[in-house]
């Protein structure tokens, strides 16, 4: 294979994998489901597809290593799948099923983080300090959910507070939230 062509692919193949895996990560937190279900699932499909179909990526990898092209397998299959069920499921759910849920707020709290900022040419250090907020929710039936709210909500809420939110079942079966 083409070195130009080979580098275009493998650059392709990173920026599927980061893509993927920001959509898993902003689509978890609209879904009620614990991470290890679809985690585990995509998983064990990135893991039982790689006993065949690691040799697929040795024109790729340029490299015979089984290990290496496994592993190079496994990962990009497994980020593809947790995006397509976090996608699927958040996508397609029942619109006719939109209601709101009433849940309790079990816990708040705030986050400190901080911004990166260029120190010199080859260096980054800590920038300024910035807070995110969330709180615990605990649906009806026992889900329970952490939340990112922004800071004039956050002040509004106290813990044992019943909030609502606009809930429809996804298409896979887990409960998501549509915000209107």
């Amino acid at each position: 294979m083409n070195k130009i062509l080979r580098g275009i692919l493998i650059g392709l193949t990173v920026l599927i994998v980061i893509g993927t895996s920001g959509i898993a990560m902003a689509l978890h937190g609209e879904t009620f489901v614990s991470p290890w279900l679809p985690g585990l699932l995509s998983l064990a499909l990135g893991v039982s597809t790689s006993l065949v179909m690691w040799k697929w990526w040795i024109p790729l990898t340029g490299t015979d290593s089984r290990l290496f092209n496994t592993l190079c397998h496994i990962v990009t299959v497994t980020s593809v799948a947790i995006a397509a069920f976090y996608g699927a499921n958040y996508a397609f759910a029942d619109r006719s099923t939109h209601h709101t849920e009433m849940a309790v707020v079990e816990g708040r709290y705030s986050e400190t983080r901080y911004h990166s900022k260029r120190v010199g040419r080859r260096v980054v250090g800590r920038g300024e300090p910035y807070k995110v907020y969330h709180i615990e929710v605990c649906l009806t039936d026992g889900q329970k959910k952490r939340l990112s709210v922004p800071f004039g909500r956050f002040r509004r809420i106290h813990t044992g507070d019943t909030i609502s939110l606009p809930v429809e079942m996804g298409a896979l079966g887990f409960p998501v939230i549509r915000k209107e």
